[in-house]
């Protein structure tokens, strides 16, 4: 075998092996929107009882749209046991190069978010009011954020996420995510690193070509 083909097999093997984490967050403005009319996402500052931005050190930020941030601008709070319409609907895109391997996402909402990805829902709204917002997840007090598993609704392509915030009592609407998904790559760009078990192989490959040249 010569050392081109050395080279072919090699870079078919880097290509299968490349993995990518892609990082979706609340507040970078980045493929976000909102069903108000604006649709324009603005920062809020946190309530001293909510979950501080940054969790994780992931850099999201606490969202709301244009207005409300201001309890008077909240629309028809909801005061029954259980939710009705959405305060707002905030969406997230983002695109996935490859066959989507995992993913995770943390939440937290003032008084309560519903959570869809392309159109699956993932983990419902929680209708019980306990103090600042929902008494257990999804809520808006550190303890009360959701750990979602979205690797089953993950697809190759774009994606979409849904969040239906519920503001039930009056006050600040507002929400915060960040989130991840990796990917198993054929097409890696050049910014994608290789795996340990690609650079093993690409070690491999060309050790065996300068053993093939010498004993020539």
């Amino acid at each position: 075998m010569n050392l081109a083909k050395y080279v072919t097999l090699l870079g078919f093997t880097t290509s299968f092996l490349s993995a990518a984490t892609i990082s979706f967050i609340s507040g970078d403005g980045l493929n976000e929107s909102n069903s108000r009319p604006s649709n324009t996402n603005v920062l809020i500052t946190p309530h001293s009882a909510w979950q501080p931005n940054n969790p994780n050190g992931s850099g999201a930020k606490w969202i709301t749209y244009t207005g409300g941030g201001n309890p008077s601008n909240v629309p028809n709070p909801i005061t029954g046991p259980t939710p009705n319409d959405p305060t707002a609907i905030f969406y997230e895109t983002f695109t996935v190069l490859g066959t989507p391997t995992s993913g995770t996402l943390l939440v937290w909402a003032d008084d309560t978010a519903r959570v869809l990805l392309n159109g699956t829902m993932l983990f419902e709204a929680n209708p019980s009011q306990g103090g600042n917002c929902t008494s257990s997840p999804i809520g808006c007090r550190p303890e009360n954020g959701a750990t979602i598993n979205l690797t089953t609704a993950l697809k190759t392509g774009l994606n979409t996420l849904q969040f239906d915030v519920y503001q039930r009592f009056g006050g600040p609407s507002g929400l915060l995510y960040a989130g991840t998904a990796t990917t198993e790559n054929t097409n890696p760009t050049s910014d994608q690193v290789p795996e340990p078990t690609t650079i093993g192989l690409v070690g491999a490959a060309l050790l065996g070509a300068g053993l093939y040249r010498r004993r020539r």
